[in-house]
């Protein structure tokens, strides 16, 4: 059983407005990303927001989720991504054998690249798994149940590197080579790269 925590709680400084309600493809940032982990095989969904009205004003299948999806308000979110991060692992299963660190703002997620990892989990039990395209490692993370107190004591706006660095022997990797986009938003620029590429995908179909 693998839980997740979405993280959708930061800032936004570089990108000057709140990019979990940027659109793309008809759908928020925020939306995409939910939408995505719930038609996984992920157990316990927790969604950490910056302010309460995130959700409602930018999920807008929100009257269809599920319960298993558990929305939590991050109101210290100046202490950093590590904060948003222990307020998930207090709100997931106490009996999950790992948990997933989602970063809302990598918008080619998808449910498909989810399952993998959660199956590599399943058949790695203990382990640390992380996909990686051609060899670059990147998000998002399983951390076993093993791992979630050392998880729950990092600070600041490290998430999980520290983490996986010290616990590097217990790493098994996905490779996904092309079949994974991991671009994430952090600019105008590369919302307005993403937004391109998508409406020549669109066209090409």
């Amino acid at each position: 059983m693998v839980d997740a925590i979405i993280l959708a709680a930061g800032s936004s400084k570089r990108m000057g407005t709140n990019k979990m309600g940027l659109e793309i493809s008809g759908q928020t940032v925020l939306s995409r990303a939910i939408t995505e982990a719930v038609k996984s095989a992920l157990n316990k969904i927790v969604v950490v927001t910056r302010h309460p009205e995130d959700f409602n004003e930018f999920v807008k299948c929100s009257d269809d989720l599920p319960p298993r999806l558990v929305r939590i308000v991050n109101n210290n979110s100046e202490f950093g991504m590590s904060y948003s991060i222990k307020l998930g692992l207090a709100s997931i299963s106490s009996e999950t054998d790992a948990a997933m660190i989602i970063l809302a703002d990598q918008v080619r997620l998808n449910f498909s690249v989810i399952n993998s990892l959660v199956s590599a989990s399943l058949q790695n039990p203990g382990k640390i798994i992380a996909p990686t395209i051609k060899g670059r490692r990147t998000n998002p993370v399983i951390f076993p149940s093993d791992l979630l107190v050392e998880l729950n004591q990092i600070t600041g706006d490290k998430g999980g590197r520290e983490i996986l660095t010290s616990n590097s022997g217990m790493l098994k990797t996905v490779e996904f080579g092309e079949t994974y986009d991991d671009s994430d938003l952090d600019t105008m620029d590369d919302y307005f790269r993403i937004i391109s590429r998508s409406q020549s995908q669109l066209f090409q179909t």
